[in-house]
């Protein structure tokens, strides 16, 4: 389930860098462009939690 809601973050970043590729605007773009990478980063954060917890490493 875990691994389920990583990859949907991911798909929802990919979704909007993808609708920011030909906005009608640059801060739209711009914009886009900062919470697509906010979703990457935080997929990618949450799949080193999960690592992390799955080795009992984090309690």
């Amino acid at each position: 389930m875990k691994i389920l809601f990583t990859f949907g973050v991911w798909i929802i970043a990919a979704i909007v860098l993808f609708l920011s590729q030909n906005p009608k605007s640059r801060t739209i773009r711009l914009m886009l462009m900062i919470l697509g990478s906010f979703f990457i980063l935080y997929g990618f954060i949450l799949a080193l939690y999960y690592a992390l917890e799955s080795l009992a490493w984090i309690t």
